[in-house]
């Protein structure tokens, strides 16, 4: 099935408002019912020599089809004329067959029938030629009720492939309930023209209106070419207990006086009072990324405005700007009343808003760092920006992660000063738990906490699941990768003096022994020996002769 971007229309007022909406196409057919206990004459067109006609609800005795040579076709002769001729059960009831009569080298022209309704049932003759243009007629917009004496819009979609199929010949007739007609030649255009939107789109257009609130049919005539088209569409005028106009006023919030703007107020526009009652009305807004976000309100004064409130966070999960009010729709229970599009844009100068006392931008930068000049990252630099609205010294904690989601490594800096401002901030995270990790990068940067360390804003603390990644790395830039801790600290007392050598060697053996109780304890403790060998080795002296504190010979 095919599908078009057509621009629909609705009245407001004396003004159009155009809609754009997916619709699905199918081919172009003529179509002709009637209803119980009558008998319909008529004749339709075949252009092309594969057709497929089909007869629902009717017996062979209750419906006869000319050629155009002025034979009658049946099931004897259809072999004769390019036609096979089957019966087959009807979907809704299988008890009920379908006659199809399937033309792979009809005789094209002009066909004449007869068909009758059998007892109460309807019956249906439908014709569907292949090829045939894509095809789609509306009436209205969906989703929006029809009022009595409204304007409202009849549509027909109209392409041949992938091109708009232009200069058709497409005309409406409007039946009420009992088959009367209550409005006949009506024309739909494409050519630019009001109501019509677009010229040589495809979609063409006309509007019109009835008196009384009933159930109603439109018939659509189309002529393209050598096709024909011959479509119903049913369609309602309802009472509409609430009706929207489509036009909102929005008004910017300042709800501390701080002079910047923290919410949006939006009134939604009603064509006519509303009807006393209890409501249910939703407004969406979208962003400009496809972010979509919505306030729903419980309506019952019928002098009450309609009024939607959205804070500045709200609407900046949106993802930037610009913030478009999308449509309005309306529920009276279960009942669904109305889908109204607005599509006005929230001009809201983002210099105005209002910003949090900690706005943490994330990633900015990472690097290496060789500290013994050996080509072997001993740590992982990392650049995070923040802007915060008051001096002071702050608290922050993070960590970094694989591609697996596993965490590599954590930093923290309990005591960081900070000025009003942005600020751009640096944490190291230890080579060796990388190496270890044995995964290559970009690393992800999560759960990102900033908090001030001083009496201010209970809310100002910020944390945030990902703030961004690093650059990419592999492994083996990092110190312990392919290799244990174990083995650097033992390659590093190899080379010192034998105090040092030694001191390094028994603390290790400590740690061994650690580790069967407590390996998590053992794990910090040896990455902590590693960095003072490290330190031990650019250093280049002895330790004192009673050694470092807490250490024995033992």
């Amino acid at each position: 099935m095919k599908w078009i971007q057509a621009i629909v229309i609705m009245m407001a007022g004396t003004g159009v408002l155009a809609q754009e909406m997916s619709l699905p196409l199918g081919p172009l057919t003529q179509d002709f019912k009637i209803h119980q206990n009558n008998t319909l004459s008529s004749s339709f067109t075949v252009s092309q020599t594969t057709v497929d006609i089909l007869v629902d609800t009717a017996s062979t005795t209750d419906f006869s089809i000319t050629l155009p040579n002025g034979e009658v076709l049946n099931e004897g002769n259809s072999g004769f004329h390019g036609f096979s001729w089957m019966s087959v059960p009807t979907v809704i009831d299988p008890s009920i067959n379908k006659t199809r009569i399937a033309g792979v080298n009809a005789p094209v022209g002009v066909y004449q029938f007869s068909i009758s309704a059998i007892d109460s049932v309807g019956a249906r003759l439908s014709v569907i030629e292949q090829p045939s243009p894509q095809y789609r007629a509306m009436v209205g917009v969906p989703g929006i009720p029809i009022g009595s004496n409204e304007l409202f819009a009849l549509t027909v979609a109209l392409l041949d492939g992938q091109q708009p199929a232009t200069n058709a010949a497409i005309s409406a007739t409007l039946y009420d309930h009992v088959g009367q007609t209550v409005s006949d030649s009506i024309y739909l255009k494409d050519d630019g023209v009001t109501p019509d939107l677009t010229s040589g789109d495809g979609v063409y257009t006309a509007v019109s209106s009835v008196n009384g609130e009933a159930d109603y049919e439109a018939v659509f005539e189309t002529a393209w070419g050598d096709y024909r088209g011959h479509t119903y569409r049913p369609f309602v005028v309802s009472n509409v207990p609430i009706s929207i106009s489509g036009v909102i006023n929005y008004t910017e919030l300042d709800n501390n006086a701080n002079g910047q703007t923290d919410g949006v107020r939006i009134v939604v526009e009603e064509t006519s009072p509303r009807q006393p009652g209890e409501y249910n009305v939703r407004l969406l807004i979208n962003g400009a990324e496809g972010g979509v976000i919505g306030d729903a309100i419980f309506i019952s004064n019928p002098e009450e405005p309609l009024v939607f409130d959205f804070s500045i966070e709200e609407l900046e999960t949106l993802n930037g700007q610009p913030w478009l009010v999308a449509s309005v729709d309306a529920w009276k229970g279960a009942r669904p009343l109305g889908l109204w599009p607005i599509n006005a844009i929230l001009d809201i100068d983002t210099t105005s808003l209002e910003q949090p006392p900690i706005k943490v931008i994330g990633v900015i930068g990472d690097r290496g760092l060789d500290n013994d000049d050996d080509g072997i990252f001993e740590m992982l630099q990392v650049d995070y920006e923040v802007v915060v609205s008051r001096s002071g010294n702050y608290g922050l904690s993070t960590d970094i992660r694989g591609s697996d989601d596993s965490l590599i490594s954590s930093a923290a800096n309990a005591s960081l000063y900070l000025t009003e401002g942005t600020n751009t901030l640096s944490l190291n995270f230890l080579g060796a738990d990388i190496g270890k990790s044995g995964l290559d990068g970009p690393f992800s940067a999560h759960n990102f906490l900033i908090y001030p360390n001083f009496d201010w804003n209970d809310e100002a603390a910020q944390l945030l699941d990902t703030v961004g990644e690093t650059g990419a790395y592999t492994c083996a830039q990092f110190v312990g990768c392919d290799t244990s801790l174990r083995e650097e600290i033992l390659w590093i007392a190899a080379s010192l003096c034998d105090k040092h050598g030694h001191l390094l060697t028994v603390k290790l053996h400590r740690i061994d022994a650690l580790e069967k109780k407590h390996s998590d304890v053992a794990e910090k403790q040896l990455n902590a020996l590693y960095h003072r060998a490290l330190s031990l080795e650019r250093s280049g002296s002895c330790p004192p002769t009673s050694g470092w504190t807490g250490d024995t010979a033992n």
